[in-house]
């Protein structure tokens, strides 16, 4: 297969991709194609995939990639399925590397295959005493999370996931299959880490070096809204000035915006090390707020305890639990329906009176059924003692991540009602936009960037670029925003 040659449409025959796959091809009217085609956010479930490809191994993968190449399909690749926008799933041929979900060690690396879920690797290398890089969801995929950065419990300690990769293995456009690290193609191994998944090639296996398994203290403290601005305002310098091993976030709550429902305030993290230390870090966070919480958990647990508690959304799940609905035998978690977000990266505290324009701004124009959040991600860290360059990850600067969420109870919503979930997330973004960093976090993509190239890669693009023409010369890899791909704009950056 040539990636570059011109390509000619034809009627795909779809039994013979099932003839030369090991795994499994779903097609509509299959009994399991309603579930084949899911992804996290049920809103997705319309894109209607002809069909769904359950790649069994590397050689599925070089299969699936040359009959797409060959019927001009389009072709998204899925290990969780957990974007935002959908990019997970198309009307073509979606290439599903779930079931290549292996997770083994020498106990000096750890391989993971891309589909890989957070829980499953949390709980297959506990034996050994070891972890790696995960985020706060079970079920999100090695693939994607690592090559997007991959931010978590571990990273103000250790580094985002894409700092610990050692090693990955690659399908090209072309069928090839290489392995790229800091000697072998490294100019790939660089884009990998940060470059977002989808771009380059499918990823097959990811090398990572693991940590040995630390204690941990899981705390939980829960305000009322009228403290809100105190809370956020001191969580901000407290965790500015706190140890590598705090891992925290804040997060403004309406589970019903519904007029007269309370607005609260969560806190939730990690602090890898004694509970007394930890005691005294949240005692000081609430003497600087001024307020205390109504309702606190501090668990001086093992991390694997920690992570399994903010794996079941605030109780200690089982692994078979821990998965989404219907993927499995015992699975419990659901689903989103619908959702609309949209993030910063800011490397400055925000002031006092724009906490609280962002305080006011996220209780107005209230509407029962939405659910709102908006979340304030602490970085910093062993996050920022890497240089901007060194990977394609560049937001080495940012101290915070902060993004607006809102959830519906419907995947369908009616058009002014979907209208209005994204005019309160739009309002939240713009007022804070002229304090942040203007870069976005590429694992939370944002279809209404009008500047992505420079929000989710910054300087570091035009490698990227180049490395994209050398590995994927035909365009063959796709994104809505991709590494090919022009931003809508031809104006420059804005100043900041």
């Amino acid at each position: 297969m040539d990636p570059a040659a011109p390509r000619t449409a034809t009627t795909p025959d779809w039994a013979q991709l099932a003839a030369e796959l090991k795994g499994d091809t779903v097609r509509p009217g299959d009994p399991d194609y309603a579930l084949a085609v899911q992804l996290q956010i049920a809103e997705y479930d319309a894109v209607a995939p002809a069909c769904v490809a359950y790649c069994a191994d590397e050689d599925d993968v070089r299969a699936g990639l040359a009959f797409a190449a060959a019927h001009d399909l389009p072709l998204r690749l899925r290990s969780g399925g957990h974007s935002f926008a959908g990019w997970s799933t198309t009307p073509g041929l979606v290439l599903d590397l779930s079931r290549m979900a292996h997770v083994t060690t020498d106990g000096r690396t750890v391989h993971l295959g891309p589909g890989a879920q957070a829980v499953d690797v949390l709980d297959t290398l506990r034996p050994h005493g070891l972890v790696v890089a995960g985020g706060m969801c079970p079920t999100v995929a090695a693939g994607g999370f690592l090559t997007g950065g991959g931010n978590g419990p571990l990273s103000r300690k250790y580094g985002l996931a894409c700092d610990s990769l050692v090693s990955a293995r690659v399908v090209l456009a072309d069928g090839r299959a290489v392995r790229c690290s800091a000697e072998e193609h490294p100019d790939l191994f660089w884009a990998l880490r940060g470059g977002g998944g989808g771009n380059f090639g499918a990823i097959v296996d990811y090398e990572v070096i693991p940590r040995p398994a630390p204690q941990a203290v899981l705390f939980h403290q829960v305000f009322s809204g009228e403290s809100a601005v105190e809370v956020l305002s001191a969580w901000q310098e407290w965790v500015r000035t706190g140890p590598d091993e705090l891992s925290t976030s804040v997060s403004l709550v309406l589970t019903d915006a519904a007029p007269g429902e309370p607005l609260t305030v969560a806190l939730i993290g990690t602090f890898l090390g004694p509970a007394a230390e930890a005691r005294a870090l949240l005692d000081g966070l609430v003497a600087r707020a001024g307020t205390k919480p109504v309702h606190e958990i501090l668990l001086d647990e093992s991390y694997y305890d920690a992570m399994m508690w903010i794996y079941g959304g605030g109780r200690t799940c089982t692994v078979e639990e821990c998965h989404r609905v219907g993927s499995r035998p015992g699975a419990v978690l659901p689903r989103q329906e619908f959702q609309r977000e949209r993030n910063r990266l800011f490397d400055r505290p925000l002031s006092r009176e724009r906490i609280t324009a962002l305080v006011a701004q996220f209780d107005a124009d209230r509407e029962a059924g939405q659910t709102r959040f908006v979340n304030l991600t602490a970085l910093g860290g062993a996050v920022n003692r890497v240089a901007p360059d060194a990977t394609a990850y560049p937001h080495r600067g940012a101290l915070f991540l902060i993004g607006h969420a809102l959830l519906l109870p419907e995947a369908a919503p009616d058009a002014a009602r979907a209208a209005r979930a994204q005019s309160w997330v739009d309002g939240g973004f713009a007022l804070l936009d002229p304090w942040s960093s203007g870069h976005s976090y590429v694992n939370f993509p944002d279809p209404h960037l009008s500047e992505w190239t420079h929000a989710y890669w910054g300087a570091n693009h035009p490698r990227l670029v180049r490395v994209k023409q050398a590995y994927d010369p035909g365009g063959f890899f796709q994104l809505p925003q991709g590494i090919d791909h022009q931003p809508r704009t031809s104006s420059p950056a804005p100043a900041r």
